[in-house]
């Protein structure tokens, strides 16, 4: 059975009104968006990382650091966002050494996400970083 019929039976057993809502719950972050140059916020953007990396909203977003490019911590994970809204700004950004190492002596112990638009770095230094 279809869950169109399932749903059409729970709407009239239980008398709710049917037809559909559209409900807007925030900004389209995707690829093309980005590209086209439709640029969320900083904190828009990290709440959507925060989520993408947990599967959970972040739950103090007082924590967000954009000057740090810092996102949060969940568990053992420290999440980072190097991004900046401005088309200009972001074409030049990458997660270099400076930046690796400033995460890591700020999170010495936890794994380290990172979200950039371009990494300098070869493979085995971050795997060897734990990043």
């Amino acid at each position: 059975m279809s869950s169109g019929c399932t749903a059409k039976r729970a709407i009239e057993k239980n008398g709710y009104d049917s037809g559909f809502q559209y409900l807007k719950v925030g900004r389209t972050i995707d690829p093309e968006s980005i590209l086209s140059g439709d640029l969320p916020s900083y904190n828009e953007f990290a709440k959507y990382v925060y989520y993408l990396c947990t599967g959970k909203h972040h739950q103090d977003e007082k924590k967000i650091k954009e000057k740090d490019f810092f996102v949060g911590s969940a568990g053992s994970l420290s999440i980072y966002l190097i991004y900046k809204d401005n088309l200009d700004e972001l074409s030049k950004l990458a997660l270099n050494l400076f930046l690796a190492e400033k995460m890591r002596e700020k999170h010495p112990e936890e794994r380290l996400v990172v979200y950039a638009p371009a990494c300098f770095l070869d493979e085995e230094f971050l795997r060897e970083s734990g990043i």
